[in-house]
């Protein structure tokens, strides 16, 4: 995977065909196009996903761009694991179950074919679905972010595995010394919106966050959120000394308008919902 010298950072929160549509609309050539907060991949039939992926790739190779997709709340984890079994073995149950509403008349159905789509996810050159922790060049890419939602969509049958990033870490610290900008679905614990630290103060503010999640339903979500959010800072935010720019979509419920904040010397800028910041 490749960083064109162009960089245009998308947000869109709801599904592949949405983001799709807005690429259209845009007259950018030979640039990176990166992708956070949901995408929803693997929520939809395979065969469905696949034709939408293919639209993209064509879309993408036209203009000669490529489209990076980092790990939103509501997409399947396996995409972004870099493992071909691993996704492979996640569609077959799907499919062989009826699972996330995979029609019986899928052209997805036996392993040749399955095995076949697998291998076009990992091999095409324009469609990238990153893992947590990947730098490519000097920026870094972090997915995941717990939503306010959470619970309904877990009842719904396609949200199974948060992969929450404070519990799957950074294993070799000395690559944070190459970071000069993150990307991102979740943020540090003192960036909007605002939470109380881990360990610090367990009565939580509901000011900021009552806006995206029902904390009274789901009582471990404030806990869960500033677990993560205290990781990003400790582990993250602070180890990584030539950090210059985040960026962070996962908060698009929290307010409708981006905004930036100057922190310790750092640009932390919240994405809000479909909005583009360009040649960052």
């Amino acid at each position: 995977m490749k960083l064109y010298k162009k960089k245009t950072f998308i947000v869109n929160n709801r599904m592949l065909m949405q983001t799709y549509d807005e690429l259209k609309v845009m007259a950018h050539r030979d640039t990176s196009i990166i992708s956070i907060t949901t995408t929803q991949i693997g929520v939809n039939p395979y065969d469905v996903e696949k034709k939408t992926l293919e639209l993209f790739y064509n879309l993408l190779e036209k203009r000669n761009n490529n489209l990076i997709i980092v790990r939103g709340a509501l997409d399947d984890v396996s995409y972004f694991q870099d493992d071909r079994d691993l996704l492979f073995k996640v569609m077959k149950d799907n499919v062989e179950n009826n699972k996330k509403n995979q029609h019986l008349n899928s052209s997805l159905r036996d392993d040749e074919s399955i095995r076949e789509y697998v291998n076009w996810i990992h091999d095409n050159d324009r469609i990238h679905f990153v893992k947590d922790y990947t730098i490519v060049d000097d920026i870094m890419f972090i997915g995941g972010c717990n939503i306010g939602e959470r619970l309904k969509h877990r009842e719904s049958g396609f949200f199974t595995d948060e992969h929450r990033i404070s519990k799957h870490k950074i294993t070799d610290e000395k690559i944070l010394d190459s970071v000069k900008t993150i990307v991102s679905n979740d943020c540090p614990y003192f960036a909007k919106p605002y939470i109380a630290q881990e360990g610090i103060n367990t009565n939580y503010s509901f000011d900021d966050m009552y806006h995206w999640a029902d904390l009274r339903e789901d009582e471990t979500l404030a806990h869960d959120t500033s677990s993560d959010r205290t990781y990003l800072d400790r582990e993250v935010f602070k180890k990584c000394k030539n950090l210059e720019k985040w960026f962070y979509g996962g908060y698009y419920k929290y307010s409708w308008r981006s905004e930036t904040q100057e922190i310790e010397g750092v640009s932390m800028s919240k994405v809000s919902h479909n909005d583009t910041i360009y040649n960052f």
